[in-house]
């Protein structure tokens, strides 16, 4: 199936990371700077990280 994912940032580029690791078509429709952060990171989709714990007490 082909998806179309209006909006790159954190979330709709998170949704359509996993979706294209899914197997799926996906178009992820950007503008302004995510554009231009996205051009240079080629799109490169990871995981993220967990966070650190806390170590103050």
């Amino acid at each position: 199936m082909r998806y179309i994912v209006v909006g790159a940032g954190a979330v709709g580029g998170t949704i359509g990371g996993r979706l294209s690791q899914g197997g799926h078509d996906v178009v992820l429709v950007a503008r302004g700077a995510t554009t231009t952060r996205s051009a240079v990171t080629a799109c490169a989709w990871s995981p993220p990280t967990p966070p650190r714990p806390s170590t103050s007490r």
